[in-house]
């Protein structure tokens, strides 16, 4: 276990249906130069309600050959984040703990608790494959601990 990230005991909900439409929802770019879109409401509502948090659950879309450099979030502490497409050697998410680099361990099976307030990247070296992530923002501006703790105490993460 360290500070930057922790997986969740079990997928997210509505996974099936995210996957499912995450290439046909409006993508925006935001003002990070990401592509992001928001999910559905209702989707958005039973992902809130199952993890019982303050969140604004949407879809990063990381076209080919697309690189966001190591940069911490100024919108938040922590996100769940869980990829929607399978992993390729290609996609590549990393975070910077005490001076050394990690990759995140995001798949298509669990969900991953990451802390934003340390360095972290995200790059896309495929030739043709876009990867599509889930990203639930924890709102607020609460802390990797305390969501960590939470998650916890609902049983989903396990030490």
């Amino acid at each position: 276990m360290n500070n930057g990230w922790v997986l969740l005991n079990e997928s997210s909900v509505c996974l099936t249906e995210l996957k499912e439409i995450c290439n046909s929802l409006n993508y925006k770019t935001t003002f990070n130069s990401l592509f992001r879109a928001n999910v559905p409401i209702e989707i958005n509502s039973k992902i809130c309600d199952y993890y019982d948090l303050d969140l604004q659950v949407g879809v990063y879309k990381t076209p080919p050959g697309w690189e966001y450099k190591f940069h911490t979030d100024n919108t938040r502490n922590c996100a769940i984040n869980q990829l929607l497409t399978e992993q390729r050697p290609e996609y590549v998410g990393r975070m910077i703990i005490d001076d050394m680099e990690y990759d995140i361990p995001y798949s298509t099976d669990v969900p991953c608790l990451i802390n934003t307030a340390l360095p972290h990247n995200v790059q896309n070296h495929s030739n043709s494959h876009t990867r599509y992530l889930l990203n639930i923002h924890v709102c607020n501006f609460i802390t990797f601990d305390i969501v960590k703790t939470h998650l916890i105490n609902k049983g989903l993460i396990t030490l």
